[in-house]
This record gives structure tokens, C-alpha cells and sequence, in this order.
């Protein structure tokens, strides 16, 4: 290394080394290890504009939580927007520099992000060259930036098989790796999966632009194992601690570094001087080739990546259904999202079992990269991945039964705190029709997702209702839940599309003045709407309200909310699975028809019959209580 690369190189792990000791958390020797790497990174390869990061071709990176010390007085020293001050505030309380990366700290999920961006790129690539075979616009890499914990995960195996088998050639994944653990078993590891293998070394600068060199221009995935950071006169090398102010002193005389968070002004001069040499001509070239598209499918590719925004063009006016309509409502849910999905190509579908497809797509491969459906068999992997496409812009698609929602809840929070653009659809709604390999049914996972801050969980209870919530979908650029039930349902007397984004509404009027309320949801308000007819030869007139969006009924005005459940009213409710949500709407528990055990297998009516929840045992219930 030259001396000002030295210095630079050292700026970085002081800046980290203190960051950590002000924090009082973190891992010294990664912060050391991965200072060289950065370095190599953003002044000599990474293809960034650091005064827009908007810019659409920018290389994507993506960096493991155990990394960002290093990562953040990288982003100082190299331009970008983040002030030596705010490095101060390292996992204090601060939305500039928080203790966790923005794609979250799941061991293993930042290579499948990886994986989904690059995947992204690919298909957006693939889509230019269908009108323009030789433009460029689209063309960048993804580098992911990890630790030894990170690739070794199952979730990294399920994505790393996948990037092989895909042949994505623009990823490249650097992982900064502990001197005791056996480089040549994950190199084994790694090289049966068909990703190429390049080793360098943290201590040396020349060694790692090699490794960078060879990377970017491989025609397959790379994973650059990087050995740690060693040096003689530090404790057993062992970092995986806060240094001591005596080992940090004793760093600092020995490189002639400043006491703390001070970085010479000539630093930031000669490296600001390099990266505008570097990457100014790739800048104006790209500018120009941008200023001058008259291609219309293109413009809208660059559109779509610079706003993140795309008219789909949904209609629910458009939608007209037979009255005799009837079918299993996941059925119908895929015809409707269908509609939905074949209004832009920007719209993707990622799935393990085939249950929702967009059917005039095939599955997407190395050999089909512009076709729409992304198939995978690791449902964790499927939806890291998933979350990388999100991150790039696309609205995602993902199917699953939903006894597996408790198994991907940690990605489902992501995708909702970030307000990412992802649309989950869940079958197999209740106990009566869902159990996982354990012979355990779905009891709690409605409630539990509607609890999860800016989640919105829909279970429409027909088809008019289905084409309600894709409605909202279409316009609605944050997280949701689409619970669908598997029951033959028919187009409902009362439903309307419209309405779902009220959250709750009447779809059946009492004749004269309510003696009570029913609520449903789902498939039970076909039940609820059957209860009610038929007890009003007792003198009982019932409104039923369905509630699709418990979270949009919630967010509606206080008079809204009365006029359609008044207290006075006694209300029942009726859903299949935990009870525990409803306790503010029924007039006490025992107006509330769920489930609050594990249920044993059994046909649908013996488990209702079992349980209570079978037509007859809910209006003799109802008529009991009606009395009192």
C-alpha cells in the first residue's frame, strides 16, 4: 500500500475502533478486518454516485450488521452524506447511524437479499436487451459484505444454491473470516455449490483489489473469503471485544493517528479527487445515454427504478361477477391476481408450492430471466430473496400455507417496518384445514399478524370482497396480508369491493330495529349471514358486519365505528381461531365463537361438532344468550 492508501485505510479502522468504544459494543476485529475492503471497494470498484443516491445503475451493497462501523466512516470518508459527528451517535439514539444495518440481522438473510437485488437487475437487464440488445443503462453488480456466522447459515445455503443454479454472475460476496475457523472446508463448501472461491487478506490492499478484480469479472457468483486482521502487538488477536483504551492508545501511536474522530482535511481531498476521476465519465456517459432514450419500454424501466412507482391500472368497475358465481375462494383469488398481475411487468411472484401463479408467465431461470414466477423450495430463503427484489422496487408477491407465517414472521416485520412493497398471500386458513409437519394447527396466526405495527392483514370473506382488497393492493405501496380461506364460496348478497377499505361494514341489515350484531370474517361470514336468516323466525334480527381489514376498521372515526357496532347492541363474533382480539368487540367471551386450543384431526364437521362451532351450536348459543 502507498502511504496515503495506509493512512486512508487507518482513518477507517480508527473511526470504527472509536465508534465501537463509544458505543461500548462490537467487534474490534471485524472493524479492523474489513477497513481494507471497504476501502478497495468504494475508491476503485464500486460504480456509486455519492452526491445521488438515487442514481438507478449504481452497484448495489449490501452490509452484515457485525460490519457497520467500518461501513459507516467509509460513507464518511467517501463523501457521501454522513457527518465524522454522527459517527459519534453509533447505537445511540439515532436514525443516521443506528446499530443495525437497514436490511436487518438475520444470520445469513443479507446474502439473500443479495441474491433477490441481483436477481432484480438481472430481469430488469434482460428487459432493456429485449428492446435494445446492446444498451448498457441496466448494469450493475451487487456486493455483499459479511461474516464467517453469514455464509455458514442455512438460509445463505438455500440463497447461495440458488445464485449458483441461476448462474448470477453480477453478485459478489465478500466474507471477512476468523483465523480459527478452517478456510478450506467452506471452500469446499462453496465450490460443490458451484460459487467460485478467491481468498485474500485483510492486512494487504493489493490482495484484496486482486480478489475484486477477479470477482467482477467472473461469469458466476463470487465469494471472496477474506483472513482477518492480524497484528503482533495486539492480545492474542483476539477483537472479538472492545479494545481497552491502553490497546487502542497503543494503535493509534503506531500508525500516528489522531486521539479520536478527527481525520485529516487532505484525506477526504485526495480521496473526493480519485473517485471524481474515477467515476465522472461513467456518470455523464450513463447521463447521456439516459437523456437520449426514445425507447418508451425503457424509459419506463428507468422510471419504475427512480421513483419506485408504476401505474397498474386496476378498475374494480371493471370487474363484473355472475351472481351464480361459486368456487373455493383461493380460486378465485388467483383469477383476481391475475388481473392484477398482468398490468405491469413489474409485478413478481415468489412461491414454494405452486399455490398462486401468474399464469401467463412461466417460471422465471437462467435460460427464461424475463419470465414472472420465482420458484423456490427454502421458505426462508424464499423470502430473503423476495425482500431483495422489494428493496429494488418491484411489488412481490409470496404464497404460502399460513401455518408457516410463524416461521417467516421475522421477514413479514422487516418488509412492514421498512414499508416495503410486498404482499403476502396465506391458504389454509383455520384449524380445519391446516396442519404443519408436526401435526400442528393454525390456532393464533391471524391475530398475531394483525398485531405487527404498519401490517395491514385482509381476510376477504368472498370474492367481491377479493377484488376489494386487490384494489387496495394495486394502489398500496407497503406491506400486507391476504388470508384466504379454501371453503366453496359464493358471490355473498351484501359484499361490495368497494367498501373493503372501510375495513368493516353491514352486509346484511336487520328488518326492523337489531336485537344484535354478528361479526365475521373470512369464510364464517357466509356462516354468520346463514345464522342470521335463520333466526329470524324467533324473533331475533341480526345486522352482520364483516370486518376483511380489522386494521382499516380501527383507523376510522370514532362515529363511524359506533354507527356500525353501537354498544348497546349485544354482538357476537365469529371467527376460527384465537378469540383473544375480539374481546372488545363482543359483549363478553362467551359471544365470541373460536378456538383458543390445538385442535386434533378429524373431518370438518366432526371437528366442529367437536368444538362447538358447527351452524346449530352456535345459533342455540345465540339464542341462549339472547334471552339473559
Amino acid at each position: 500500500m502507498s502511504k496515503i492508501e495506509t493512512e486512508v485505510v487507518n482513518d477507517i479502522r480508527l473511526l470504527s475502533l472509536e465508534m465501537i468504544k463509544s458505543a461500548s459494543s462490537g467487534n474490534s476485529l471485524l472493524a479492523m478486518s474489513s477497513a481494507s475492503v471497504f476501502y478497495s471497494l468504494f475508491m476503485d470498484y464500486l460504480k456509486y454516485d455519492n452526491h445521488n443516491d438515487n442514481w438507478v445503475n449504481k452497484d448495489r451493497l449490501i452490509v452484515s450488521n457485525s460490519l457497520l462501523p467500518a461501513y459507516y466512516a467509509s460513507l464518511n470518508l467517501f463523501g457521501f452524506n454522513l457527518p465524522l459527528d454522527s459517527l459519534k451517535d453509533y447505537k445511540k439514539l439515532s436514525d443516521i447511524v443506528p446499530g443495525y444495518q437497514i436490511y436487518s440481522d438475520v444470520p445469513g438473510d443479507v446474502i439473500g437479499y443479495a441474491t433477490g437485488i441481483s436477481l432484480g437487475e438481472r430481469y430488469l437487464s434482460e428487459l432493456v436487451k429485449k428492446e435494445d440488445s446492446k444498451s448498457k443503462i441496466i448494469d450493475f453488480k451487487t456486493f455483499c459484505l459479511c461474516t464467517w456466522k453469514d455464509i455458514v447459515s442455512g438460509i445463505a445455503f438455500e440463497s447461495l444454491l440458488y445464485a449458483s443454479k441461476e448462474k448470477l454472475n453480477k453478485l459478489v460476496i465478500v466474507v471477512i473470516k476468523d483465523k480459527k475457523e478452517d478456510s478450506n472446508s467452506i471452500q469446499n463448501y462453496l465450490e460443490n455449490l458451484k460459487i467460485d472461491v478467491i481468498n485474500a487478506k485483510s492486512n494487504s490492499l493489493s490482495s484484496i483489489s486482486e480478489a475484486l478484480e477477479e470477482a467482477v469479472n467472473n461469469n458466476i457468483p463470487t465469494v471472496i473469503l477474506v483472513d482477518a486482521y492480524t497484528d503482533k502487538d495486539m492480545k492474542n488477536n483476539d477483537y472479538n471485544r472492545v479494545l481497552t483504551n491502553d490497546e487502542l492508545d497503543s494503535f493509534k501511536r503506531k500508525y500516528k493517528l489522531p486521539n479520536s474522530f478527527e481525520i485529516p482535511e487532505e484525506h477526504y481531498k485526495n480521496v473526493d479527487k480519485n473517485i471524481s476521476k474515477r467515476l465522472g465519465k461513467d456518470l455523464e456517459k450513463w447521463q447521456s445515454l439516459r437523456n437520449n432514450l426514445s425507447n418508451g419500454k425503457i424509459k419506463n424501466i428507468i422510471d419504475f427504478l427512480e421513483t419506485k412507482d408504476f401505474n397498474i391500472g386496476y378498475n374494480v368497475d371493471n370487474l363484473k361477477i355472475n351472481d351464480s358465481y361459486e368456487e373455493e375462494l383461493y380460486l378465485g383469488n388467483n383469477k383476481i391476481f391475475n388481473i392484477l398481475a398482468g398490468k405491469s411487468p413489474f409485478i413478481l411472484n415468489v412461491t414454494n408450492n405452486n399455490s398462486l401463479l401468474i399464469k401467463s408467465s412461466k417460471m422465471m431461470s437462467k435460460n427464461e430471466p424475463t419470465e414472472r414466477n420465482i420458484y423456490f423450495e427454502g421458505i426462508l430463503s424464499l423470502n430473503t430473496i423476495a425482500l431483495g427484489l422489494a428493496l429494488l422496487g418491484f411489488k412481490v408477491f409470496v404464497s404460502s400455507p399460513l401455518i408457516l407465517s410463524s416461521l417467516i414472521k421475522p421477514f413479514i416485520k422487516y418488509g412492514a417496518s421498512k414499508e416495503l412493497d410486498i404482499h403476502y398471500n396465506f391458504t389454509h386458513d383455520t384449524f380445519l384445514n391446516t396442519f404443519d409437519e408436526m401435526g400442528i394447527s393454525a390456532i393464533d396466526e391471524i391475530n398475531s399478524l394483525r398485531l405487527i405495527p404498519k401490517l395491514i392483514t385482509f381476510r376477504p370473506a368472498d370474492i367481491n370482497e377479493i377484488i376489494g382488497v386487490y384494489n387496495i393492493i394495486a394502489n398500496y405501496k407497503k406491506c400486507t396480508i391476504n388470508i384466504i380461506g379454501s371453503n366453496v364460496t359464493p358471490k355473498l348478497e351484501g359484499t361490495n369491493p368497494k367498501y373493503v377499505v372501510a375495513g368493516a361494514y353491514r352486509v346484511k341489515r336487520e328488518r326492523g330495529e337489531a336485537n344484535g350484531i354478528i361479526i365475521a370474517t373470512g369464510s364464517e361470514v357466509n356462516l354468520a349471514l346463514k345464522i342470521a336468516d335463520e333466526l329470524l323466525p324467533y324473533g331475533i334480527d341480526l345486522r352482520v358486519v364483516t370486518i376483511p381489514c380489522l386494521e382499516l376498521f380501527i383507523n376510522q372515526s370514532e362515529r363511524y365505528q359506533y354507527t356500525l357496532l353501537p354498544k348497546e347492541l349485544k354482538t357476537f363474533v365469529i371467527e376460527f381461531g384465537s378469540t383473544s382480539m375480539w374481546s372488545k368487540y363482543a359483549t363478553s367471551d362467551e359471544y365470541i365463537f373460536g378456538l383458543d386450543r390445538y385442535s386434533t384431526s378429524g373431518t370438518k364437521e366432526e371437528l366442529l361438532n367437536k368444538y362447538n362451532l358447527d351452524k346449530d351450536s352456535i345459533k342455540a348459543k345465540i339464542v341462549e344468550l339472547m334471552k339473559n
